[in-house]
């Protein structure tokens, strides 16, 4: 697999060899050693976002649910380049996505995170690794502005009785063509929208599918 060369900023080449070859199904990792080669520290971020837990964010993301790198892997797997050329994650947590597609293809990401003790920690992530490419903004990614985007990531983000309201502005922001990833209970609604079709050779009956705007 060829991507990006690896920036220079990272601590060890053995970093980015481990990862690429994560990529390759050369190499099995648990996500927090994934997390290490990136230089993410999500342990730390949690104990701050423990002491905030008092507030009412209104967002399921509140507790910790980061996708599974094999889920990361198997939507950068299916995206062509084309369809990653910005991708935008809502309820972007401590920003896996972002930093695994920025570090090994180069990826323009935007992620929209809720919990500010996340966005600071994948924040300090992305600098580290030099990803100039990425950006991450604390905010409600259901009130918050959108970029244009080639792909727009569902990873879960909202509670079921936010989904209709999600669905809703995504119909309306998303050009023709857009690539919708998601998982788990905001994937189901998606399959019954006629706006989306469901792409053929995406992960049906798994985890991960894949929709495009019609």
């Amino acid at each position: 697999m060829r991507g990006q060369p690896w920036t220079a900023r990272t601590p060890t080449r053995a970093a980015a060899d481990a990862l690429r070859r994560f990529h390759a199904f050369e190499l099995d990792a648990g996500n927090d050693e994934v997390d290490r080669l990136l230089g993410l520290d999500t342990h730390a971020g949690e104990r701050s976002t423990a002491r905030d837990e008092g507030r009412d964010q209104r967002h399921n993301r509140l507790y910790r649910g980061d996708m599974p790198y094999t889920v990361i892997r198997a939507l950068y797997r299916r995206l062509a380049p084309a369809e990653r050329a910005h991708i935008l994650d809502l309820g972007s947590g401590y920003g896996r996505i972002a930093l695994y597609g920025g570090a090994l293809l180069g990826v323009r990401f935007t992620g929209i995170e809720i919990v500010p003790a996340r966005v600071r920690e994948a924040d300090r992530a992305s600098r580290a690794l030099g990803l100039r490419r990425v950006v991450f903004r604390a905010g409600d990614a259901l009130t918050a502005p959108w970029p244009r985007a080639s792909c727009i990531c569902l990873m879960n983000s909202f509670m079921p009785r936010q989904t209709p309201q999600a669905l809703k502005r995504l119909r309306l922001e998303a050009e023709t063509g857009t690539v919708v990833a998601a998982v788990s209970t905001v994937a189901t609604p998606l399959a019954n929208q006629s706006w989306l079709e469901e792409l053929l050779g995406a992960d049906r009956g798994r985890l991960l599918r894949l929709f495009r705007t019609r």
